[in-house]
């Protein structure tokens, strides 16, 4: 089930983008990050969860950007994150949704700072800020429908969940 998250978040995601993604659009799906919330509890080995994570964010660079390693490594520092709030809350559908909101602001302003830093244009708050406004609504829906759909499933085929 792992794998089929993974790969139909991607693929939705580089489709949605296509339409979706305008300079001036409040939609910017990021479901790739969605993945690594919804997936964590079918990992009973935290080590392979992160070991995923970067290989997923491996994928992403190839499919989406030029700077490879970078979301690899983003990747695994939002899994780390992720790793980190389960720890301390329970898997629920209001914490996923927290979990998304976190996720996003962090991978939205390190990429920003990134872009900022190669680039050479000055560090905007109100354009970060917006850049993590803009992909909330969309993200939140996501993360809850496959969230929901993944505990169906899980709770019809008995897959184990480890919180």
């Amino acid at each position: 089930m792992i794998a089929s998250i993974y790969i139909i978040s991607i693929i939705l995601q580089s489709v949605l983008s296509n339409f979706l993604s305008t300079p001036n659009t409040i939609l910017h799906p990021l479901f790739s990050l969605s993945a690594l919330i919804v997936v964590f509890p079918y990992f009973k080995n935290k080590n392979n969860y992160l070991f995923s994570a970067f290989i997923y964010g491996m994928c992403y660079d190839i499919l989406f950007s030029e700077m490879l390693f970078i979301n690899s490594f983003l990747f695994f520092l939002l899994a780390v994150v992720i790793l980190i709030l389960n720890k301390q809350w329970n898997n629920t559908l209001f914490n996923i949704v927290l979990f998304q909101v976190i996720t996003i602001f962090i991978y939205q302003n390190i990429m920003y700072f990134l872009v900022a830093i190669i680039t050479k244009i000055e560090w905007n708050s109100i354009k970060s800020f917006s850049l993590v406004l803009n992909s909330l609504l969309v993200n939140i829906l996501y993360v809850m429908l496959i969230y929901i759909i993944t505990n169906k499933i899980s709770e019809k085929f008995k897959i184990e969940k480890i919180y």
